[in-house]
This record gives structure tokens, C-alpha cells and sequence, in this order.
């Protein structure tokens, strides 16, 4: 007799992430420090860097030359991807005066910290991307 397939058991559920972190030392060794980053209204600091966007980790796909989307650092966002907490939520950046708003479609996976990965639309609006890598940018959810 021929084996049959057995189809896959979806997998459980990944816990939801906590909302917040601590500090600098629950996010890893990006360069935020402040307390209740993740909260709404509550500031958090880091280093932005710019990506080429797609489909994301919130199930979502974005043209990131068009749109101004944003991935978080990974330990931030936790685990889970499609369904996560954070998937959707706008935050506004801040850099030398200059402020922009995103949603969060994405998880950053090279990002440690309180950083964040712009796509090119929304890094262009603060800098010029031959930056690459700028620290001291300020930013917290406004949703």
C-alpha cells in the first residue's frame, strides 16, 4: 500500500507580546532606553534605518515608495506575526525637527531595541537615504 499524507495540524497560537518594555535591557542592545515604549503617547528612541517593503510580518503587502509604513525591531513586536497586536498601529517619528507618520506593517528581524526600519516614502520625508543608519530619533504610537 501507498503511504497516505497526512495534512499538517495548524500550529497553537503564539501568546500575544507584552505592550511595553522596561528597558533598553527587555529589548535587547538597540539603542532605546525609554520606559513604556510601546504604550500610546510614550516616547521611545532609537535608530531608524530605511527597507525595501512587501508582503510583511502583519499579513499585509505595501509599496513602501508609495506609502509610509514601518517594521519594528523584533524583540519588541515578540513572536507572533499575522494578528499581532501591533500590526496596524501609526506612530509618529521625529528627526531634526522634521516629523512623519506610519503604520506598523512589518517586524525587523536586523533591528535590536527600540529601532525601527522605515520604508523609503516615510525615511525620505525625515532624511535622504544616503544617511543609511541615523540614531537619536525619537518616536512613539499615537494609536
Amino acid at each position: 500500500p501507498q503511504p497516505q499524507a497526512v495534512a499538517p495540524q495548524p500550529a497553537a497560537p503564539a501568546p500575544a507580546p507584552v505592550a511595553q518594555t522596561k528597558s533598553k535591557e527587555n529589548v535587547g542592545t538597540g539603542s532605546g532606553s525609554t520606559v513604556n515604549c510601546g504604550q500610546v503617547g510614550q516616547p521611545c528612541s532609537g535608530e531608524i534605518t530605511f527597507y525595501d517593503t512587501g508582503l510583511g510580518a502583519c499579513g499585509t503587502t505595501d509599496d513602501g515608495r508609495n506609502e509610509n509604513v514601518f517594521a519594528l525591531a523584533h524583540g519588541m513586536m515578540g513572536t507572533q506575526s499575522n494578528g499581532n497586536p501591533f500590526c496596524g498601529r501609526r506612530a509618529e517619528v521625529t528627526l531634526d525637527g522634521k516629523t512623519v507618520v506610519g503604520k506598523l506593517v512589518d517586524k525587523c528581524m536586523g533591528c535590536t531595541g527600540q529601532d525601527i526600519d522605515l520604508s523609503h516614502k516615510m525615511f525620505q520625508a525625515l532624511a535622504d537615504e544616503g544617511r543609511g543608519r541615523i540614531s537619536g530619533v525619537s518616536w512613539k504610537f499615537i494609536d
